[in-house]
């Protein structure tokens, strides 16, 4: 049981060092649809590898988080439909395609929309692997990797995502590559998720996201101290 409780504080850590940039931008709408979405990537993954343990899987789910962000910024470009409505429509499609899929041709297989939705935080200690010579948690050890990634990264273009999240104008004007950026962060936020839903669920990621940013900004202004 200590051992899921680790899990999941580390988990919360990876997810709410992104999730702060994430209310800053008001992208959290976004992340909903990014925790849903990566089923379709998952599921897709599985038809081509055929191994429901392989590393593909992660890959293809983040590029697909990362592809549902595209589509989200597309309709929104098109000024057709407004922010929130473009996420309302690509996040139901995405996931329902995956959950007719699931049903249709993966019975058999470890893979259900409730695991992706609510998790398994329970199991997670069950499945581990040897690290360091010693016996730990998959999931715990996967998560630290994801936490490592997520603050180095934040900790280098920390000024960068500063700038171009208050203000895109001036980040364009000062040379930096604010689209570029931009997507790789997503991609980051696409990766966390994947990583996180196996153990927490798609829910309790989102929460992990949103939450503690949210809670932290009614307590400071200061960016750094948000943190």
């Amino acid at each position: 049981m200590i051992e899921s409780l680790y899990i999941l504080i580390i988990t919360s850590l990876a997810c709410a060092v992104l999730g702060v940039f994430l209310v800053l931008r008001r992208l959290s709408m976004v992340s909903d649809a990014i925790s849903h979405s990566v089923l379709l990537g998952i599921v897709i993954g599985y038809f081509v590898t055929k191994d429901i343990g392989s590393v593909l899987l992660i890959i293809g789910a983040s590029l697909f988080g990362v592809l549902t962000t595209v589509c989200i910024e597309l309709l929104i470009k098109s000024k057709r439909v407004t922010e929130d409505a473009s996420v309302g429509i690509i996040f139901p499609l995405f996931f329902s395609i995956a959950v007719i899929l699931i049903t249709r041709y993966a019975r058999n297989v470890h893979l259900d929309t409730e695991m992706v939705l609510i998790g398994e935080i329970i199991l997670a200690p069950l499945h581990r692997i040897n690290f360091l010579g010693l016996s730990l948690p998959k999931a715990l050890v996967q998560m630290v990797f994801v936490l490592l990634i997520n603050t180095v990264f934040i900790a280098v273009f920390f000024r960068k995502l500063k700038i171009s999240s208050f203000d895109p104008v001036y980040a364009g004007v000062a040379g930096i590559a604010g689209a570029g950026l931009y997507y790789v962060f997503m991609a980051l936020v696409s990766f966390t998720a994947v990583s996180a839903f196996e153990s927490v669920g798609a829910i309790l990621t989102i929460s992990f996201f949103i939450s503690p940013a949210a809670s932290a900004y009614l307590i400071s202004k200061d960016l750094k101290i948000t943190i």
